[in-house]
């Protein structure tokens, strides 16, 4: 096949001769290329570089802290030469662990210092070259069968999902697809909720050649949605850029509402952070809450049956017309019914402990009757020989002495976030969970109320808490 010479007006029509003729071929010229992993794209089309690209490893921490100052920094510059994923982090909010991370992603562990935050989350920059991107989706589905905890993948993963998601004089093709949605399929990753426009990156060109194209997406495990299903992605204009910014809030209306009331029955004492104080603080509390309680959970049983309905009927529809607009469908009532039932089996747990919480020390029919079906099914123990425990380990002396060295404000912190969520409320019902949750307000009063117990050894007598002794 011949090239046409330009400027010729037959370049439509067929050459007539069949051998190759280089004479009028246009001359070639080399591309400088920035790293290896960059597409080297037309004159007529920009290329998108991220920060990492751009930023020598030598100048990261020093460009970063121009932009957030105070702020923390994970990148991936050990595992490409000119890096290309920044994660910056607000270290007085949220204390983060890297676990792994590669060319195409940062995988890492974020809690929130409130303790409401506990999860996982991979930042993703995938490789524009398909094959490339196949070492991600292998990481990905391999990291998902180890992973029970809420999991968060989101960024830029540079392949498109569906066929509409690509605005273009080129349709997307199925090999372009397949990979990705395999990988979603075997992580069962869900995509979150989202809100603002379809299309989160363009090559910002005119006309015919410009292209808009899905990129951009959050995903949540199983255990992501059941905690945090609530919570959506908001596409933001692009600015300055050829994507477009996401947001995700991560603070549930419930927690919200509930940080609100706490903060101000709880501040609306003025008494010092005593034992009593503390007391009367949560006495006034538990009606507040209960009432929260009752607006956001009430009639979970009817939200059950009406899932299960709604669920019946899509899977009826499945069954008669299969469409991918129904399958979506089922998947999210699935979910809506997996949250309601757990939480149905939740308040189940709590109120079963409150009822032996009240009664088993009040000496009633109700502990009576626990206490001896129990003692008939344990065997007796013998008496405590307490010559044979000395003969056991003992505490040394410098043991003994630290026992007895003042309490402090870690050693209490560090003991509340010990106490297990799923632990049995005490005596006035509030459990772990709520101090955690509320511990950003109400730190100051019940450290101090704590310490005064060990300085004082003396204990409120209406708080009805029960506390044992270490002998050495």
């Amino acid at each position: 096949m011949v090239p046409v010479a330009e400027g010729q007006d037959d370049k439509g029509k067929a050459v007539q001769s069949p051998e190759l003729n280089l004479i009028n071929f246009p001359p070639l010229t080399p591309i400088p290329a920035r790293n290896r992993f960059e597409v080297v794209s037309t004159s007529r089309h920009e290329e998108h570089i991220p920060p990492g690209d751009r930023v020598k490893e030598g100048n990261a921490q020093r460009i970063s802290k121009a932009i957030v100052p105070g702020w923390s920094i994970l990148t991936n510059y050990k595992d490409t030469r000119n890096g290309r994923i920044w994660l910056l982090l607000d270290t007085s909010h949220f204390i983060i662990t890297g676990i792994k991370d590669d060319a195409q992603m940062i995988h890492c562990l974020v809690k929130s210092r409130r303790c409401d935050i506990d999860c996982l989350l991979t930042v993703v920059y995938g490789y524009n070259g398909l094959e490339q991107r196949r070492a991600l989706w292998d990481k990905l589905q391999l990291l998902s069968l180890s992973i029970e905890i809420p999991w968060l993948i989101a960024e830029d993963f540079n392949a498109v999902l569906y066929p509409s998601d690509r605005l273009s004089c080129n349709p997307v093709c199925y090999s372009e697809i397949q990979d990705f949605a395999a990988c979603l399929q075997h992580t069962t990753l869900t995509e979150l909720p989202w809100k603002g426009d379809y299309y989160t990156w363009s090559n910002k060109q005119p006309g015919v050649d410009r292209v808009s194209s899905r990129l951009d997406r959050v995903f949540g495990s199983y255990e992501w949605m059941m905690s945090w299903g609530h919570v959506e992605t908001n596409y933001d204009l692009p600015q300055i850029s050829d994507h477009a910014f996401m947001l995700l809030t991560l603070s549930s209306s419930i927690w919200t509402d509930f940080s609100q009331i706490v903060a101000s029955m709880w501040n609306s004492h003025s008494t010092q952070g005593t034992l009593k104080s503390v007391w009367t603080r949560l006495k006034d509390l538990k009606l507040a809450l209960k009432a929260l309680n009752s607006r956001k959970f009430r009639g979970i049983t009817q939200k059950i049956e009406k899932a299960r309905i709604d669920l019946r009927v899509i899977q009826e529809q499945i069954s008669l017309n299969c469409n991918d607009d129904l399958l979506d469908m089922e998947k999210k009532t699935l979910l809506n019914l997996e949250k309601w039932s757990l939480i149905e089996e939740s308040v189940l747990q709590q109120k079963a402990r409150a009822r032996w919480i009240q009664l088993k020390d009040s000496n009633s029919k109700y502990f009576t009757a626990v206490m001896k079906d129990r003692t008939q099914t344990a065997n007796s123990l013998p008496a405590i020989n307490r010559s044979y425990m000395k003969n056991g380990p003992t505490l040394s002396h410098q043991q003994r002495v630290y026992l007895c060295t003042e309490v402090t404000n870690q050693d209490i912190v560090e003991s509340i976030k010990a106490i297990g969520d799923d632990k049995a409320p005490g005596i006035d019902g509030f459990n772990a969970v709520f101090f955690k949750r509320a511990w950003d307000i109400i730190n100051n009063q019940i450290t101090d109320a704590i310490k005064e117990f060990f300085s004082t050894g003396n204990i409120y007598k209406e708080t009805k808490l029960h506390y044992c002794y270490i002998s050495s």
